[in-house]
Protein backbone atom coordinates (compact mmCIF):
# COMPACT_ATOMS: atom_id res chain seq x y z
CA UNK A 1 0.00 0.00 0.00
CA UNK A 2 1.32 3.31 -0.89
CA UNK A 3 2.41 5.77 2.10
CA UNK A 4 2.11 10.08 1.47
CA UNK A 5 5.93 9.93 1.44
CA UNK A 6 5.50 7.66 -1.64
CA UNK A 7 3.97 10.28 -3.87
CA UNK A 8 5.51 13.31 -5.60
CA UNK A 9 5.07 16.64 -3.85
CA UNK A 10 3.25 19.29 -6.07
CA UNK A 11 5.21 22.49 -7.13
CA UNK A 12 4.97 24.96 -9.54
CA UNK A 13 6.57 22.78 -12.39
CA UNK A 14 3.41 20.17 -11.71
CA UNK A 15 0.64 22.93 -12.60
CA UNK A 16 1.15 23.91 -16.26
CA UNK A 17 -0.53 27.54 -17.38
CA UNK A 18 -3.81 27.65 -18.47
CA UNK A 19 -4.65 24.25 -16.10
CA UNK A 20 -6.38 25.74 -13.16
CA UNK A 21 -9.06 28.43 -14.89
CA UNK A 22 -11.37 30.86 -13.12
CA UNK A 23 -13.97 27.99 -13.55
CA UNK A 24 -12.14 25.44 -11.23
CA UNK A 25 -11.97 29.15 -8.86
CA UNK A 26 -15.51 29.55 -8.78
CA UNK A 27 -17.90 31.05 -5.66
CA UNK A 28 -17.41 28.83 -3.44
CA UNK A 29 -14.96 26.59 -4.77
CA UNK A 30 -12.30 27.49 -1.61
CA UNK A 31 -14.09 27.51 1.78
CA UNK A 32 -12.48 28.64 4.74
CA UNK A 33 -12.26 24.46 6.10
CA UNK A 34 -9.86 24.59 3.04
CA UNK A 35 -7.55 26.74 5.19
CA UNK A 36 -6.56 24.94 8.07
CA UNK A 37 -5.28 26.67 11.23
CA UNK A 38 -1.57 28.42 10.19
CA UNK A 39 -1.87 26.35 7.12
CA UNK A 40 -0.85 29.98 5.22
CA UNK A 41 2.51 30.91 6.90
CA UNK A 42 4.49 34.21 6.77
CA UNK A 43 6.78 32.14 5.06
CA UNK A 44 4.91 31.34 2.14
CA UNK A 45 4.49 34.71 1.22
CA UNK A 46 7.57 36.46 -0.42
CA UNK A 47 8.85 39.52 -0.13
CA UNK A 48 7.23 41.60 -3.02
CA UNK A 49 5.02 38.98 -3.64
CA UNK A 50 1.87 41.32 -2.60
CA UNK A 51 3.09 44.55 -4.38
CA UNK A 52 1.27 47.77 -5.70
CA UNK A 53 0.15 45.27 -8.57
CA UNK A 54 -2.11 43.59 -6.03
CA UNK A 55 -3.09 46.89 -4.40
CA UNK A 56 -4.22 49.35 -7.04
CA UNK A 57 -3.85 52.73 -5.83
CA UNK A 58 -7.83 53.06 -5.52
CA UNK A 59 -9.10 50.30 -3.24
CA UNK A 60 -13.07 49.72 -3.17
CA UNK A 61 -14.55 49.40 0.13
CA UNK A 62 -17.88 49.45 -0.20
CA UNK A 63 -20.11 47.26 1.80
CA UNK A 64 -17.24 46.64 3.95
CA UNK A 65 -17.19 47.67 7.51
CA UNK A 66 -13.14 49.77 8.46
CA UNK A 67 -12.93 49.92 12.43
CA UNK A 68 -11.00 52.66 13.64
CA UNK A 69 -8.81 52.69 17.32
CA UNK A 70 -7.08 55.34 18.98
CA UNK A 71 -3.71 56.50 18.26
CA UNK A 72 -1.65 54.96 20.86
CA UNK A 73 2.03 55.51 22.40
CA UNK A 74 3.10 52.43 20.44
CA UNK A 75 2.11 53.91 16.82
CA UNK A 76 5.00 56.87 17.65
CA UNK A 77 8.16 56.50 17.60
CA UNK A 78 10.44 58.77 18.93
CA UNK A 79 12.45 58.97 15.91
CA UNK A 80 9.09 59.96 13.79
CA UNK A 81 9.47 63.47 16.08
CA UNK A 82 12.21 64.90 15.97
CA UNK A 83 13.05 68.60 17.75
CA UNK A 84 12.56 70.05 13.97
CA UNK A 85 9.09 69.74 14.02
CA UNK A 86 8.96 70.82 17.73
CA UNK A 87 11.09 74.01 17.21
CA UNK A 88 10.36 77.48 18.32
CA UNK A 89 7.85 78.88 14.88
CA UNK A 90 7.54 74.90 13.76
CA UNK A 91 3.67 75.36 13.95
CA UNK A 92 3.38 78.70 12.52
CA UNK A 93 5.27 77.58 9.78
CA UNK A 94 2.97 75.01 9.38
CA UNK A 95 -0.36 76.23 9.60
CA UNK A 96 0.55 79.65 8.73
CA UNK A 97 -0.30 81.40 12.10
CA UNK A 98 0.69 81.42 15.97
CA UNK A 99 -1.87 80.26 17.93
CA UNK A 100 -3.02 82.43 20.94
CA UNK A 101 -2.43 80.44 24.31
CA UNK A 102 -5.72 80.40 25.80
CA UNK A 103 -4.72 80.59 29.21
CA UNK A 104 -3.22 84.13 28.36
CA UNK A 105 -1.00 85.43 25.66
CA UNK A 106 0.49 88.86 24.60
CA UNK A 107 -0.36 89.93 20.98
CA UNK A 108 2.40 91.45 18.61
CA UNK A 109 -0.51 92.74 16.06
CA UNK A 110 -3.88 93.98 16.76
CA UNK A 111 -6.90 92.14 18.28
CA UNK A 112 -9.91 92.39 15.55
CA UNK A 113 -13.10 91.52 16.99
CA UNK A 114 -16.92 91.71 15.55
CA UNK A 115 -18.82 94.82 15.26
CA UNK A 116 -21.88 92.74 17.64
CA UNK A 117 -24.17 94.97 19.20
CA UNK A 118 -25.33 95.99 22.73
CA UNK A 119 -27.33 92.99 23.26
CA UNK A 120 -24.52 91.20 21.86
CA UNK A 121 -21.83 92.91 22.79
CA UNK A 122 -17.79 92.01 20.79
CA UNK A 123 -16.26 91.27 24.18
CA UNK A 124 -17.97 89.89 27.42
CA UNK A 125 -17.68 87.81 30.28
CA UNK A 126 -18.60 83.96 30.28
CA UNK A 127 -21.05 84.76 32.93
CA UNK A 128 -22.98 88.12 31.92
CA UNK A 129 -22.97 87.96 28.28
CA UNK A 130 -24.49 91.32 27.10
CA UNK A 131 -22.78 93.74 29.51
CA UNK A 132 -19.26 94.51 27.36
CA UNK A 133 -17.95 96.27 24.49
CA UNK A 134 -19.48 96.87 20.84
CA UNK A 135 -18.61 99.27 17.85
CA UNK A 136 -22.10 100.64 16.78
CA UNK A 137 -20.61 101.71 13.22
CA UNK A 138 -17.51 103.32 12.16
CA UNK A 139 -15.20 105.66 14.94
CA UNK A 140 -17.86 104.24 17.47
CA UNK A 141 -17.08 102.60 20.58
CA UNK A 142 -19.91 101.54 22.81
CA UNK A 143 -20.41 99.78 26.15
CA UNK A 144 -23.76 97.86 26.74
CA UNK A 145 -24.80 97.07 30.04
CA UNK A 146 -27.44 94.27 30.66
CA UNK A 147 -27.91 94.29 26.98
CA UNK A 148 -28.48 97.86 27.09
CA UNK A 149 -26.41 101.22 25.46
CA UNK A 150 -25.19 102.97 28.22
CA UNK A 151 -22.35 104.78 26.62
CA UNK A 152 -20.81 105.85 23.72
CA UNK A 153 -17.13 107.28 22.65
CA UNK A 154 -17.97 109.19 18.87
CA UNK A 155 -14.87 110.72 17.05
CA UNK A 156 -16.44 114.05 15.63
CA UNK A 157 -13.95 115.76 13.54
CA UNK A 158 -10.77 115.62 15.20
CA UNK A 159 -12.43 115.55 18.81
CA UNK A 160 -13.87 112.51 20.43
CA UNK A 161 -17.14 112.83 22.19
CA UNK A 162 -18.48 110.97 25.02
CA UNK A 163 -22.03 110.41 25.32
CA UNK A 164 -24.04 108.57 27.94
CA UNK A 165 -27.74 107.34 26.57
CA UNK A 166 -29.32 105.73 29.59
CA UNK A 167 -27.83 108.98 31.79
CA UNK A 168 -30.55 110.36 33.97
CA UNK A 169 -31.38 113.74 32.95
CA UNK A 170 -34.85 115.68 32.68
CA UNK A 171 -36.54 119.12 31.85
CA UNK A 172 -39.55 120.17 33.45
CA UNK A 173 -41.68 123.37 32.77
CA UNK A 174 -44.49 124.47 34.76
CA UNK A 175 -48.60 125.05 32.63
CA UNK A 176 -51.26 127.92 33.08
CA UNK A 177 -51.11 131.32 34.53
CA UNK A 178 -50.75 132.58 38.04
CA UNK A 179 -50.87 130.44 41.15
CA UNK A 180 -50.66 131.39 44.52
CA UNK A 181 -49.49 129.43 47.87
CA UNK A 182 -52.96 127.71 48.84
CA UNK A 183 -53.14 126.13 45.52
CA UNK A 184 -49.82 123.62 46.55
CA UNK A 185 -51.52 123.38 49.93
CA UNK A 186 -50.79 126.49 52.08
CA UNK A 187 -49.14 129.61 52.60
CA UNK A 188 -47.01 130.81 55.40
CA UNK A 189 -45.35 127.62 55.25
CA UNK A 190 -43.06 125.17 52.99
CA UNK A 191 -44.88 123.23 50.25
CA UNK A 192 -44.19 120.91 47.01
CA UNK A 193 -44.32 122.93 43.97
CA UNK A 194 -46.84 119.63 42.35
CA UNK A 195 -50.27 118.54 41.97
CA UNK A 196 -51.01 116.71 44.44
CA UNK A 197 -52.31 118.78 47.24
CA UNK A 198 -56.28 119.45 47.59
CA UNK A 199 -56.05 123.21 46.74
CA UNK A 200 -54.01 121.24 42.95
CA UNK A 201 -51.42 122.85 41.22
CA UNK A 202 -50.04 122.90 37.65
CA UNK A 203 -49.07 119.15 36.01
CA UNK A 204 -45.67 119.82 35.18
CA UNK A 205 -44.85 118.79 31.43
CA UNK A 206 -41.59 116.44 31.46
CA UNK A 207 -39.10 115.97 29.04
CA UNK A 208 -36.60 113.14 30.13
CA UNK A 209 -33.88 110.71 29.46
CA UNK A 210 -32.57 107.55 30.76
CA UNK A 211 -35.71 106.31 32.16
CA UNK A 212 -38.97 108.02 33.09
CA UNK A 213 -38.10 109.12 36.54
CA UNK A 214 -39.71 112.55 36.94
CA UNK A 215 -43.35 112.17 37.00
CA UNK A 216 -45.70 114.84 35.99
CA UNK A 217 -46.24 115.88 39.77
CA UNK A 218 -42.69 117.03 39.18
CA UNK A 219 -40.74 114.56 41.72
CA UNK A 220 -37.48 113.44 40.42
CA UNK A 221 -36.78 110.04 41.87
CA UNK A 222 -32.82 108.93 41.53
CA UNK A 223 -32.87 105.58 39.74
CA UNK A 224 -29.12 104.75 41.40
CA UNK A 225 -26.82 106.48 44.00
CA UNK A 226 -24.84 109.04 43.60
CA UNK A 227 -24.20 113.16 43.01
CA UNK A 228 -26.68 114.97 41.33
CA UNK A 229 -27.22 118.30 40.06
CA UNK A 230 -31.09 120.71 40.18
CA UNK A 231 -32.21 124.06 38.95
CA UNK A 232 -35.27 125.62 39.73
CA UNK A 233 -36.17 128.99 38.53
CA UNK A 234 -39.70 130.96 38.43
CA UNK A 235 -41.83 134.46 37.76
CA UNK A 236 -42.95 136.08 40.63
CA UNK A 237 -45.84 138.78 41.24
CA UNK A 238 -46.28 140.70 44.58
CA UNK A 239 -49.78 142.05 44.69
CA UNK A 240 -49.46 144.38 47.59
CA UNK A 241 -46.81 145.50 45.68
CA UNK A 242 -44.81 146.43 49.04
CA UNK A 243 -42.20 144.36 51.58
CA UNK A 244 -45.53 142.10 52.69
CA UNK A 245 -45.01 139.94 49.82
CA UNK A 246 -42.19 137.66 49.42
CA UNK A 247 -40.94 134.14 49.30
CA UNK A 248 -38.25 131.47 50.58
CA UNK A 249 -37.34 129.62 48.00
CA UNK A 250 -35.47 125.88 47.89
CA UNK A 251 -35.55 122.43 45.85
CA UNK A 252 -35.81 119.75 48.76
CA UNK A 253 -34.90 115.92 49.22
CA UNK A 254 -38.18 113.98 50.35
CA UNK A 255 -40.44 116.61 50.79
CA UNK A 256 -38.08 118.55 53.22
CA UNK A 257 -35.30 121.41 52.96
CA UNK A 258 -32.12 120.08 51.83
CA UNK A 259 -29.61 120.28 54.82
CA UNK A 260 -26.18 121.13 54.42
CA UNK A 261 -23.73 120.02 57.53
CA UNK A 262 -26.99 120.33 59.93
CA UNK A 263 -28.67 123.62 58.27
CA UNK A 264 -31.21 124.11 56.04
CA UNK A 265 -30.16 127.60 53.11
CA UNK A 266 -32.53 128.91 51.11
CA UNK A 267 -33.39 131.61 49.34
CA UNK A 268 -35.36 135.09 49.94
CA UNK A 269 -37.30 136.86 47.25
CA UNK A 270 -39.25 140.03 47.77
CA UNK A 271 -38.63 140.52 51.14
CA UNK A 272 -38.74 144.56 52.26
CA UNK A 273 -39.01 145.09 48.24
CA UNK A 274 -41.85 147.70 47.85
CA UNK A 275 -42.75 146.94 43.93
CA UNK A 276 -45.34 143.87 42.31
CA UNK A 277 -42.57 142.51 39.85
CA UNK A 278 -40.08 140.71 42.00
CA UNK A 279 -36.37 139.76 40.63
CA UNK A 280 -36.15 136.57 38.88
CA UNK A 281 -36.77 133.43 41.31
CA UNK A 282 -33.30 130.83 40.80
CA UNK A 283 -32.17 128.29 42.68
CA UNK A 284 -29.52 124.87 42.24
CA UNK A 285 -28.66 122.59 44.21
CA UNK A 286 -25.95 119.33 44.16
CA UNK A 287 -26.57 116.88 46.17
CA UNK A 288 -26.04 112.68 46.74
CA UNK A 289 -28.93 111.18 46.51
CA UNK A 290 -29.59 107.45 47.47
CA UNK A 291 -31.33 104.77 45.18
CA UNK A 292 -35.40 105.51 45.93
CA UNK A 293 -34.88 109.54 47.40
CA UNK A 294 -36.57 112.24 45.17
CA UNK A 295 -35.87 115.88 45.11
CA UNK A 296 -38.72 118.57 44.20
CA UNK A 297 -38.87 122.51 44.42
CA UNK A 298 -40.03 123.95 47.87
CA UNK A 299 -41.43 127.26 48.59
CA UNK A 300 -42.93 129.30 51.24
CA UNK A 301 -44.97 131.90 50.16
CA UNK A 302 -46.82 134.73 51.53
CA UNK A 303 -50.72 135.43 51.11
CA UNK A 304 -50.01 137.98 48.83
CA UNK A 305 -47.21 136.42 46.50
CA UNK A 306 -47.67 134.42 43.33
CA UNK A 307 -45.57 132.55 40.75
CA UNK A 308 -46.57 131.61 37.21
CA UNK A 309 -46.88 128.60 35.33
CA UNK A 310 -45.71 128.99 32.45
CA UNK A 311 -42.57 130.38 33.37
CA UNK A 312 -41.07 127.28 35.58
CA UNK A 313 -38.47 125.72 34.74
CA UNK A 314 -37.35 122.67 36.84
CA UNK A 315 -34.70 120.30 35.53
CA UNK A 316 -31.79 118.03 36.63
CA UNK A 317 -29.56 115.50 35.91
CA UNK A 318 -26.92 112.73 37.73
CA UNK A 319 -23.76 114.15 37.75
CA UNK A 320 -21.87 110.76 38.85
Amino acid sequence: MATYSSFKKISSEAIIDGAITGTALGTGSIETAAFNAASVRTTDILNGAVGTTQLAATVDLSGKTVTYRPIIDADITNSQITGAQLASGAIAANVGYTSVNKAGDSLTGPLQIPTASAGTPSAASSGDTNTGIFFPTTSQVGISVAGANSNIVQKVGSSAIHTQPNMPAFHCSGNGGWYYGNSFGGVGRWTELNNLQPGGGWAWQVTQKGGSNCSSNGRFTAPVAGWYSFYSQNYAYNDTNNSGGYTHWNIGVNGSNATANGRSPHTLYGHTVSANHVPGIMCTLQRFMNSGDYAIPLSYMAPSFRIHGDHALWCGYLIG
